[in-house]
Protein backbone atom coordinates (compact mmCIF):
# COMPACT_ATOMS: atom_id res chain seq x y z
CA UNK A 1 0.00 0.00 0.00
CA UNK A 2 1.70 3.21 -1.34
CA UNK A 3 -0.13 6.05 0.48
CA UNK A 4 -0.34 4.60 3.98
CA UNK A 5 2.15 6.85 6.50
CA UNK A 6 0.81 5.52 9.67
CA UNK A 7 1.11 1.81 8.70
CA UNK A 8 4.75 2.53 6.71
CA UNK A 9 5.91 4.04 10.20
CA UNK A 10 4.95 0.98 12.10
CA UNK A 11 6.65 -1.54 9.33
CA UNK A 12 9.53 0.96 9.20
CA UNK A 13 9.69 0.20 13.42
CA UNK A 14 9.22 -3.17 13.43
CA UNK A 15 12.38 -3.43 11.03
CA UNK A 16 14.15 -1.10 13.32
CA UNK A 17 13.48 -3.50 16.27
CA UNK A 18 14.31 -6.86 14.32
CA UNK A 19 17.51 -5.16 13.04
CA UNK A 20 18.78 -4.19 16.33
CA UNK A 21 18.00 -7.78 17.75
CA UNK A 22 19.92 -9.43 14.75
CA UNK A 23 22.79 -7.38 14.96
CA UNK A 24 23.12 -7.81 18.80
CA UNK A 25 22.69 -11.76 18.90
CA UNK A 26 25.80 -13.79 17.42
CA UNK A 27 25.38 -14.07 13.12
CA UNK A 28 24.56 -17.47 13.21
CA UNK A 29 22.48 -17.53 16.08
CA UNK A 30 20.94 -14.23 14.56
CA UNK A 31 20.24 -16.82 10.90
CA UNK A 32 19.27 -19.72 13.72
CA UNK A 33 16.42 -16.71 14.47
CA UNK A 34 15.36 -16.13 11.09
CA UNK A 35 14.77 -20.05 10.42
CA UNK A 36 12.39 -20.13 13.53
CA UNK A 37 10.45 -16.90 12.33
CA UNK A 38 9.74 -18.56 8.98
CA UNK A 39 9.05 -22.33 10.65
CA UNK A 40 6.43 -20.14 12.24
CA UNK A 41 5.20 -18.61 9.07
CA UNK A 42 4.89 -22.21 7.70
CA UNK A 43 1.98 -22.60 10.72
CA UNK A 44 0.57 -19.36 10.45
CA UNK A 45 0.58 -18.60 6.76
CA UNK A 46 -2.05 -20.85 5.59
CA UNK A 47 -2.58 -20.13 2.19
CA UNK A 48 0.77 -19.58 1.87
CA UNK A 49 1.43 -23.23 2.67
CA UNK A 50 -0.91 -24.37 0.77
CA UNK A 51 0.23 -22.99 -2.44
CA UNK A 52 4.26 -23.98 -1.16
CA UNK A 53 2.35 -27.70 -1.28
CA UNK A 54 0.44 -27.06 -4.42
CA UNK A 55 3.77 -26.08 -6.04
CA UNK A 56 5.85 -28.50 -5.07
CA UNK A 57 3.12 -31.28 -6.03
CA UNK A 58 2.98 -29.76 -9.56
CA UNK A 59 6.73 -29.53 -9.83
CA UNK A 60 7.97 -33.05 -8.02
CA UNK A 61 4.93 -35.23 -8.50
CA UNK A 62 7.13 -38.21 -7.67
CA UNK A 63 8.42 -37.20 -4.29
CA UNK A 64 7.41 -38.60 -1.38
CA UNK A 65 4.58 -36.05 0.28
CA UNK A 66 6.62 -36.52 3.52
CA UNK A 67 9.64 -34.88 1.57
CA UNK A 68 7.41 -32.32 -0.33
CA UNK A 69 6.24 -31.08 3.12
CA UNK A 70 9.74 -31.55 4.26
CA UNK A 71 11.06 -28.88 1.20
CA UNK A 72 8.02 -27.09 1.95
CA UNK A 73 8.40 -25.50 5.60
CA UNK A 74 12.26 -25.29 4.60
CA UNK A 75 11.03 -22.88 2.31
CA UNK A 76 9.92 -20.89 4.69
CA UNK A 77 12.64 -21.20 7.07
CA UNK A 78 15.28 -20.43 4.16
CA UNK A 79 13.41 -17.38 3.36
CA UNK A 80 13.17 -16.03 7.40
CA UNK A 81 16.75 -17.32 7.68
CA UNK A 82 17.80 -14.93 4.79
CA UNK A 83 15.43 -12.18 6.07
CA UNK A 84 17.52 -12.03 9.97
CA UNK A 85 21.09 -12.73 7.98
CA UNK A 86 20.27 -9.49 6.06
CA UNK A 87 20.04 -7.42 8.70
CA UNK A 88 23.11 -9.05 10.61
CA UNK A 89 25.52 -8.92 7.52
CA UNK A 90 25.42 -5.11 8.32
CA UNK A 91 27.27 -5.32 11.47
CA UNK A 92 30.46 -6.41 9.10
CA UNK A 93 32.93 -4.29 6.99
CA UNK A 94 34.34 -5.59 3.60
CA UNK A 95 37.02 -7.98 5.14
CA UNK A 96 35.08 -9.82 8.13
CA UNK A 97 32.97 -9.89 4.91
CA UNK A 98 35.04 -11.57 2.89
CA UNK A 99 36.23 -13.86 5.77
CA UNK A 100 32.59 -15.45 5.85
CA UNK A 101 32.29 -17.15 2.06
CA UNK A 102 33.76 -19.44 -0.47
CA UNK A 103 33.69 -18.83 -3.84
CA UNK A 104 33.20 -21.86 -6.66
CA UNK A 105 33.52 -21.11 -10.35
CA UNK A 106 34.29 -17.40 -9.78
CA UNK A 107 36.72 -17.57 -13.16
CA UNK A 108 33.32 -18.12 -14.89
CA UNK A 109 32.47 -14.74 -13.82
CA UNK A 110 32.05 -12.47 -16.62
CA UNK A 111 32.82 -8.51 -15.55
CA UNK A 112 32.90 -5.44 -16.83
CA UNK A 113 36.63 -4.75 -16.52
CA UNK A 114 39.19 -1.36 -17.32
CA UNK A 115 38.14 -2.01 -21.06
CA UNK A 116 34.54 -1.21 -20.52
CA UNK A 117 32.96 -4.81 -21.36
CA UNK A 118 29.14 -4.69 -20.02
CA UNK A 119 28.18 -7.88 -18.32
CA UNK A 120 25.10 -9.58 -17.20
CA UNK A 121 24.49 -11.78 -14.30
CA UNK A 122 21.25 -14.38 -13.52
CA UNK A 123 20.45 -15.63 -10.23
CA UNK A 124 16.94 -16.66 -8.98
CA UNK A 125 15.07 -17.06 -5.18
CA UNK A 126 17.07 -20.02 -4.14
CA UNK A 127 19.21 -19.74 -0.80
CA UNK A 128 20.59 -16.89 -0.08
CA UNK A 129 20.67 -14.46 -3.29
CA UNK A 130 20.85 -11.22 -1.28
CA UNK A 131 24.54 -11.86 -0.09
CA UNK A 132 25.40 -12.50 -4.26
CA UNK A 133 25.53 -9.06 -5.33
CA UNK A 134 27.51 -7.78 -1.61
CA UNK A 135 30.33 -10.39 -2.82
CA UNK A 136 30.58 -9.55 -6.30
CA UNK A 137 30.92 -5.38 -5.05
CA UNK A 138 33.94 -6.26 -2.87
CA UNK A 139 35.55 -8.04 -5.84
CA UNK A 140 34.91 -6.59 -8.69
CA UNK A 141 32.82 -3.15 -8.57
CA UNK A 142 29.21 -2.61 -7.92
CA UNK A 143 26.36 -4.58 -9.62
CA UNK A 144 22.95 -2.60 -10.91
CA UNK A 145 20.28 -4.91 -9.45
CA UNK A 146 16.83 -4.92 -11.03
CA UNK A 147 14.33 -5.27 -7.88
CA UNK A 148 10.93 -3.90 -7.20
CA UNK A 149 11.08 -0.95 -4.56
CA UNK A 150 8.91 -1.48 -1.42
CA UNK A 151 6.29 0.55 -1.41
CA UNK A 152 6.74 1.75 2.15
CA UNK A 153 9.80 4.88 0.90
CA UNK A 154 11.69 4.97 4.54
CA UNK A 155 11.97 1.23 4.09
CA UNK A 156 13.11 0.67 0.52
CA UNK A 157 15.73 3.49 1.45
CA UNK A 158 17.01 0.85 4.11
CA UNK A 159 17.03 -2.15 2.38
CA UNK A 160 18.30 -0.27 -1.00
CA UNK A 161 21.05 0.74 1.44
CA UNK A 162 21.86 -2.68 2.68
CA UNK A 163 21.90 -4.09 -1.04
CA UNK A 164 24.48 -1.53 -2.37
CA UNK A 165 26.65 -0.71 0.52
CA UNK A 166 29.75 -2.48 -1.28
CA UNK A 167 28.87 -0.26 -4.18
CA UNK A 168 26.20 -0.50 -6.98
CA UNK A 169 22.74 0.88 -7.46
CA UNK A 170 18.85 -0.53 -8.29
CA UNK A 171 17.76 -0.42 -11.02
CA UNK A 172 13.47 -0.42 -10.85
CA UNK A 173 11.72 -3.92 -12.10
CA UNK A 174 8.80 -1.76 -13.77
CA UNK A 175 10.50 -0.08 -16.93
CA UNK A 176 13.40 -1.69 -16.24
CA UNK A 177 14.86 -1.85 -20.10
CA UNK A 178 15.63 2.03 -19.73
CA UNK A 179 17.95 1.53 -16.91
CA UNK A 180 19.18 -1.62 -18.19
CA UNK A 181 20.46 -0.12 -21.12
CA UNK A 182 21.43 2.64 -19.71
CA UNK A 183 23.75 0.01 -17.40
CA UNK A 184 25.36 -1.43 -19.70
CA UNK A 185 25.77 1.00 -22.41
CA UNK A 186 27.95 2.63 -20.32
CA UNK A 187 30.36 -0.86 -19.69
CA UNK A 188 28.33 -1.53 -16.28
CA UNK A 189 27.15 -4.96 -14.88
CA UNK A 190 23.36 -6.02 -14.78
CA UNK A 191 21.77 -8.67 -11.83
CA UNK A 192 18.44 -9.59 -12.27
CA UNK A 193 16.13 -12.75 -10.76
CA UNK A 194 15.12 -14.85 -14.02
CA UNK A 195 12.56 -16.96 -12.14
CA UNK A 196 9.45 -14.60 -10.70
CA UNK A 197 6.14 -14.27 -12.17
CA UNK A 198 6.20 -10.59 -14.75
CA UNK A 199 3.43 -8.62 -14.52
CA UNK A 200 0.31 -8.84 -16.55
CA UNK A 201 1.40 -8.46 -20.70
CA UNK A 202 5.53 -8.93 -19.64
CA UNK A 203 6.17 -12.78 -19.89
CA UNK A 204 6.34 -15.40 -22.10
CA UNK A 205 5.73 -19.02 -21.34
CA UNK A 206 8.66 -21.24 -21.34
CA UNK A 207 8.88 -24.84 -19.25
CA UNK A 208 9.91 -25.04 -15.80
CA UNK A 209 9.85 -28.37 -14.46
CA UNK A 210 7.87 -29.36 -17.19
CA UNK A 211 4.88 -26.81 -17.17
CA UNK A 212 4.70 -23.98 -18.40
CA UNK A 213 5.82 -20.47 -16.82
CA UNK A 214 5.27 -16.96 -18.09
CA UNK A 215 8.63 -15.15 -17.55
CA UNK A 216 10.21 -11.96 -18.54
CA UNK A 217 12.22 -12.09 -21.77
CA UNK A 218 13.68 -8.88 -20.96
CA UNK A 219 17.42 -10.57 -20.25
CA UNK A 220 17.66 -12.27 -23.05
CA UNK A 221 16.85 -9.60 -25.08
CA UNK A 222 19.38 -7.73 -23.33
CA UNK A 223 22.09 -10.74 -23.76
CA UNK A 224 20.98 -10.85 -27.88
CA UNK A 225 21.10 -6.71 -28.15
CA UNK A 226 25.06 -6.39 -26.63
CA UNK A 227 25.98 -10.14 -27.69
CA UNK A 228 27.07 -10.54 -23.97
CA UNK A 229 26.95 -14.25 -22.00
CA UNK A 230 24.71 -14.20 -18.98
CA UNK A 231 26.24 -15.77 -15.72
CA UNK A 232 23.99 -17.72 -13.89
CA UNK A 233 25.46 -17.50 -10.61
CA UNK A 234 23.72 -18.48 -6.72
CA UNK A 235 24.48 -17.94 -2.78
CA UNK A 236 23.65 -21.30 -0.17
CA UNK A 237 23.65 -20.69 3.57
CA UNK A 238 26.34 -23.29 5.07
CA UNK A 239 26.97 -23.71 8.97
CA UNK A 240 28.79 -20.98 11.23
CA UNK A 241 26.70 -18.33 9.85
CA UNK A 242 28.90 -18.69 6.33
CA UNK A 243 27.89 -18.58 3.02
CA UNK A 244 28.96 -21.28 -0.39
CA UNK A 245 28.90 -18.56 -3.92
CA UNK A 246 28.43 -20.43 -6.90
CA UNK A 247 29.04 -19.67 -10.11
CA UNK A 248 27.85 -21.69 -13.04
CA UNK A 249 29.26 -21.61 -16.51
CA UNK A 250 27.60 -18.42 -18.11
CA UNK A 251 24.87 -19.00 -20.75
CA UNK A 252 26.05 -17.62 -24.32
CA UNK A 253 23.55 -16.28 -27.21
CA UNK A 254 24.47 -19.37 -29.26
CA UNK A 255 21.84 -17.71 -31.94
CA UNK A 256 18.81 -18.38 -30.38
CA UNK A 257 16.25 -16.31 -30.13
CA UNK A 258 14.73 -14.25 -26.85
CA UNK A 259 11.80 -17.24 -26.24
CA UNK A 260 14.93 -19.86 -26.84
CA UNK A 261 17.48 -17.74 -24.61
CA UNK A 262 14.80 -17.41 -21.89
CA UNK A 263 14.01 -21.03 -21.94
CA UNK A 264 17.79 -21.78 -21.36
CA UNK A 265 17.95 -19.25 -18.42
CA UNK A 266 15.27 -20.61 -16.70
CA UNK A 267 16.38 -24.64 -17.22
CA UNK A 268 19.48 -23.15 -15.70
CA UNK A 269 17.19 -21.95 -12.51
CA UNK A 270 15.38 -25.79 -12.53
CA UNK A 271 18.79 -27.65 -12.68
CA UNK A 272 20.15 -25.65 -9.45
CA UNK A 273 16.44 -26.20 -7.61
CA UNK A 274 16.22 -29.42 -8.00
CA UNK A 275 19.85 -29.99 -5.95
CA UNK A 276 18.23 -28.44 -3.39
CA UNK A 277 14.60 -28.38 -3.27
CA UNK A 278 13.83 -27.28 0.25
CA UNK A 279 16.40 -23.72 -0.73
CA UNK A 280 13.57 -22.27 -3.27
CA UNK A 281 10.28 -19.83 -2.94
CA UNK A 282 8.04 -22.21 -3.64
CA UNK A 283 5.09 -20.14 -2.08
CA UNK A 284 5.69 -17.84 -4.85
CA UNK A 285 2.47 -18.21 -7.62
CA UNK A 286 4.65 -19.21 -10.14
CA UNK A 287 2.66 -21.24 -12.51
CA UNK A 288 -0.20 -18.71 -12.73
CA UNK A 289 -1.28 -18.18 -15.65
CA UNK A 290 -1.61 -14.25 -16.21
Amino acid sequence: MKDAPFLHAVEYGAYRVLAAKARLLPHGAARRLGVGLGRFGYGLLASRRRRALANLELALPDADPRRRRRWARQSFETLGAQLLDVLSVTRFDAVRMCERWSLEGWEHLEVGGPDGRPSLLMTAHLGFWEILPLAIGLYQGGTAIVVRPLDNPRLERAISGARTRFGGSIIAKRGAARGMLRTLSAGGRVSILIDQRPGPGEGIPVPFFGHPALTSPLLARMALRFELPVQPCFGYPEPGGRYRLVFREPIPPDGDDAAALTGRYIAAVEREVRQAPGLWLWMHDRWRAA
